[in-house]
């Protein structure tokens, strides 16, 4: 095998250089060049085809010129002009490839590449291709999951390759695209952005936008704006940092920010992480601080789920209610149902990590709650509020109401409120103002459309009197709630 080409045999067939036995004899000497010193370290011989139109060979550079046909290890090269350079004593005797006008390459594993020039050093194992003023370069590639095969397609206006060199010849390692980037992955997924690093060994995309910039992620109507964005497709996960964007369902929409934001494809859930703010255009807006996961179907979003503290806000003209929880919260957008619960430890919620339901007049501590909502004029409306477990309200000027229960059902729309106690137990009511104390099985509290009154009715075993443990129970609770 020959480690070094020597130019002396081959000058033998330049006795006659006649134009067209010239251009033929210098394809042949580049072919001997390629096929022997260029690959000196391949153990096994690969196939090598030049052709072009025209050929020139000053001794340092051959010079192709008009369909000009590159069969190289790295894969198929095609353009209009091709500048191949000699390297002195080295092991790849052309070890520079310059490329102009119409640019194609056609790499290992079908991916491809299309510009309007290149410039490939072979002995940096770098590559450089340039766009034209009106198109832009294209770099495509495919992600094999299971049986399927994804497209990728990188374009901008300056593409760099770094090269491995390999004992079947050379391989693309990593690909950085720069300059107006437009990144298509799939049908769904398109990306915008200033710079584009593609690790191909790992499958791993990274985004970064200008200073002082977003990169844009596209998927369907949605659209979401981040300082830097992490596509891993082998997992078909997506990272963003300081995300923020729209999600769409059906004709409504979820606006969002958070620090971090993790999209599982596959599974189609979005993780948003640290200082989340979410906005849905029909339940209303939710501040969490730890964990938020949206789940997505055919439909659009079918689930939002928080862990961790989340404050959760609807308003309408009528209605402003809060609800201010510290374990998990699961919004079913599908049934129009939303559930609450408080950590439990070691079998008991405490008092400090209980829910919190507020309103312009009263708050009320529970352990769990049930919101349900029914759309009326296009509009979600809370016509039920259940809460459970050691129910203790108050109103909102600490002094004048204090009641404890088991149960609560309000009914927001209709502007009633029931506390119901477990059997063999009591609801514990009182108003300070109206020097009422009222122990019932049930206390039902409304408002009188015509006169806008308040009505307080107890039901059950009504007594307008407390007995020392009812006292000691409702002082005691009173306590514990502003301590």
């Amino acid at each position: 095998m020959l480690s070094k080409f020597d130019f002396k045999p081959a000058q033998k067939w330049l006795i006659f250089p006649t134009k067209a036995r010239y251009a033929k004899c210098l394809l042949l000497v580049f072919f001997m060049l390629f096929s022997f010193g260029a690959q000196a370290e391949v153990e096994e011989e690969e196939e090598s085809n030049v052709s072009s139109t025209h050929a020139d060979y000053d001794g340092n550079t051959l010079i192709l010129k008009g369909n000009v046909l590159l069969e190289h290890f790295l894969g198929t090269m095609r353009a209009e002009e091709a500048f191949l350079e000699r390297e002195e004593n080295g092991k790849v005797p052309f070890s520079k490839i310059r490329l102009h006008q119409n640019v194609l390459l056609s790499l290992k594993n079908n991916s491809s590449l299309k510009a309007a020039e290149a410039h490939l050093d072979f002995i940096l194992l770098h590559a450089v291709f340039c766009s034209s003023d009106t198109e832009k370069i294209e770099y495509k590639d495919h992600v094999v999951r299971g049986k399927k095969e994804i497209p990728l397609k990188l374009s901008s206006h300056k593409i760099t390759l770094e090269m491995v060199k390999e004992k079947e010849g050379f391989d693309v390692a990593e690909v950085k695209a720069t300059n107006n980037v437009t990144m298509d992955y799939g049908q769904d997924f398109s990306l915008n952005t200033h710079e584009a690093h593609y690790i191909r060994n790992k499958g791993i995309v990274e985004a970064l936008p200008q200073e002082g910039e977003k990169s844009c992620l596209l998927h369907g109507k949605d659209l979401i704006e981040a300082d830097k964005i992490t596509l891993d497709l082998g997992a078909s996960t997506l990272t963003l940092i300081h995300p923020e964007g729209a999600i769409y369902s059906l004709e409504e929409s979820l606006t969002f920010s958070s620090d971090t934001l993790t999209w599982d494809e596959i599974a189609n859930t979005l993780t948003l992480k640290d200082n989340i703010k979410l906005k849905e255009s029909l339940f209303g807006t939710l501040l969490a601080e730890d964990c938020l996961e949206i789940t997505k179907d055919e439909q659009g979003v079918r689930f939002i789920k928080t862990k961790g503290k989340t404050i959760f806000t609807y308003e309408d003209e009528k209605l402003c209610h809060t609800l201010t929880n510290f374990g998990s919260l699961v919004i079913d957008r599908k049934e129009n149902i939303c559930t609450m619960e408080s950590p439990v430890i070691k079998g008991n919620t405490s008092q400090k990590l209980q829910l919190y339901y507020e309103q312009e007049e009263a708050g009320i501590f529970a352990n769990k709650a049930h919101i349900t909502y029914q759309e009326t004029l296009g509009k979600l409306k809370p016509v039920e509020l259940h809460l459970l477990g050691n129910i203790r309200l108050y109103s909102k000027d600490l002094k004048t109401r204090l009641a404890k229960a088991d149960e609560i059902k309000c009914f927001p729309q209709k502007q009633t409120l029931m506390l119901i106690a477990t059997p063999g137990k009591k609801v514990l009511f009182f108003d300070e103002s109206e020097a009422l104390y009222l122990s019932a099985s049930e206390i039902h509290i409304s408002r009188d459309p015509l006169t806008k009154k308040e009505i307080v009715r107890g039901i059950g075993n009504v007594r307008f009197t407390f007995n020392d443990e009812e006292s000691i129970a409702l002082k005691s609770m009173f306590q514990e709630t502003h301590e």
